[in-house]
């Protein structure tokens, strides 16, 4: 789980614009990782990963709004 800034990365379709992204992408499908987040965690795109290899030990992941002062929303 983290913060991945590759803003131009689409993750219903497993596609990404700059190089830097594909490689990212590359990376996770190469060790069987898959992306939970479905929502938009900031700004209209999602930046806020939650990675797995089992996807069946998380569900009902919900974003809620801000935390303080953060323009990132929560993950619930």
């Amino acid at each position: 789980m983290g913060n991945f800034n590759y803003p131009d990365t689409c993750w219903l379709d497993n596609t990404a614009g700059h190089e830097q992204s594909k490689r990212f992408l590359d990376c996770i499908n190469d060790i069987f990782l898959c992306p939970v987040t479905e929502e938009p965690t900031r700004r209209g795109v999602i930046l806020d990963l939650v990675l797995t290899k089992k996807e069946e030990l998380l569900g009902n992941m919900k974003i809620k709004g801000s935390l303080g002062y953060s323009d990132h929303d929560v993950m619930e």
